[in-house]
């Protein structure tokens, strides 16, 4: 809200609409280079069915957007920067608790993931690569804890999977059932 009240005081101080301002700084975005592309689909490929030249214009795309967004927080940021905005709420924090023996990474590590995940959710199969890699680019820095959440109404396996998931924990086998498990979902039937 801040952003856009920031916007509208500097296009009309400008003359303009804040479209027209908005249309500004996204010229000024640069194109992805094809090593910024590259690497995008390095970092991601093991998730995608496509191959690097099927999937290079969407990830050009993707990355343009997000450099653009980049560029509207920057240019927000430097209006925010010139002005005299005071916030005087504060972030709501809030506990979110999870069971120890669900903990994958240095349970001392400073910053937490919690992971709400149904195991027969195909998107929760998805991300597991990411929440992986992120573990491993972060080593010690970040822990992952896992809190089932079956979506029972779409998912009709998930509930029992979760249940069976407690009694893999309890022969402290958690992780290896929830890696076999996203590994295949099939196993689920």
């Amino acid at each position: 809200m801040i952003r856009q009240k920031l916007m509208e005081a500097e296009a009309k101080r400008r003359g303009t609409s804040t479209e027209k301002l908005q249309e500004e700084v996204d010229s000024k975005v640069p194109e992805p280079n094809d090593a910024e592309v590259e690497g995008y689909y390095l970092a991601v490929k093991n998730q995608l069915n496509q191959s690097f030249d099927e999937i290079k214009p969407q990830i050009q795309k993707a990355l343009k957007a997000l450099k653009a967004q980049k560029a509207r927080q920057d240019y927000a940021d430097s209006l925010r920067s010139k002005s005299e905005v005071v916030v005087l709420l504060h972030t709501p924090k809030v506990e979110v608790g999870y069971d120890s023996a669900r903990l994958r990474g240095d349970p001392k590590a400073p910053v937490t993931i919690v992971e709400f995940s149904d195991f027969q959710c195909p998107y929760c199969k998805q991300v597991q690569g990411t929440l992986k890699g992120l573990l491993a680019k972060y080593n010690g820095r970040v822990k992952l804890a896992f809190r089932d959440f079956p979506m029972r109404a779409i998912h009709p396996r998930a509930q029992t999977a979760a249940e069976a998931s407690r009694c893999a924990e309890e022969q402290g086998k958690f992780w290896e059932y929830h890696d076999a498990l996203f590994a295949d979902q099939s196993k689920l039937d």
